[in-house]
C-alpha cells in the first residue's frame, strides 16, 4: 500500500509540472491569437475603407468626432461607475432598456 502512495506523488509531481507548463503554453497561445486577430482586423478596416488612400482632413475629422469624445466619455465614466452602468444599459439594451 505505501509503494501505491509513492508512485501516486511522484506522479502527481511530474503531472503538476506538465500542467503548469501546459497553462502557460496555453496562454501564450491565446494571446498571439488575439494580438494576431487585432492585427488582422485593422488591416481589414484600412482595406475596407480605403484609409491607405484618405486624405489627412478625413482622418482628422474621424478622430476628432470618433475617437476624441469616446477617449474623453471613457476618462470621465472611469471615476464614476453610475455614467458607466447607465451609458452600457443604454448601448446594451437599446430601446428595451
Amino acid at each position: 500500500m505505501a509503494t501505491d502512495n509513492a508512485n501516486a506523488d511522484g506522479f502527481g509531481e511530474v503531472s503538476r509540472v506538465r500542467g503548469i507548463i501546459f497553462e502557460y503554453l496555453s496562454f501564450g497561445a491565446s494571446v498571439f491569437g488575439l494580438v494576431a486577430l487585432g492585427v488582422l482586423l485593422v488591416y481589414v478596416a484600412i482595406d475596407a475603407f480605403d484609409l491607405a488612400n484618405a486624405s489627412p482632413e478625413w482622418l482628422l475629422t474621424y478622430f476628432l468626432t470618433l475617437v476624441v469624445p469616446f477617449l474623453a466619455f471613457c476618462l470621465y465614466s472611469a471615476s464614476d461607475p453610475e455614467v458607466t452602468r447607465r451609458a452600457l444599459g443604454a448601448l446594451g439594451g437599446g430601446l428595451v432598456a
